[in-house]
């Protein structure tokens, strides 16, 4: 399962955000069709569910005895999600010794 949801943190959001645009909120169709174009195993298909739909919408599209596994398979899909490097522009310290004069210089 580790594995399986470790895909799925990997391609899956990029997938739906390239297809769909950036929301938040996809629909079990967007789901399913983006989890077949990413060629991710579809019997794991509930990773993505409980990922982008909320609790109500995973219980109509999920057997009864998966709704308990919900809030595991949501945790389990953004445990794998990757860590971002960079920091956004805001949160950079300024330094008070470098000016736009101290890049004149590389400009020749």
């Amino acid at each position: 399962m580790n594995l399986a949801a470790r895909r799925y943190a990997r391609r899956l959001g990029p997938r739906l955000r390239r297809d769909y645009g950036g929301g938040n909120d996809y629909t079990v169709g967007q789901i399913r069709t983006a989890v077949k174009k990413s060629r991710l195993p579809a019997r794991d298909i509930n990773i993505g569910f409980a990922a982008f739909l909320d609790e109500e919408t995973f219980r109509t599209v999920t057997d009864k005895n998966e709704w308990a596994s919900y809030e595991a398979l949501r945790s389990l899909y953004f445990e794998w999600l990757p860590v971002r490097i960079s920091s956004p522009p805001g949160n950079v310290p300024e330094d008070p010794n470098l000016t736009t004069a101290s890049f004149h210089g590389w400009q020749q």
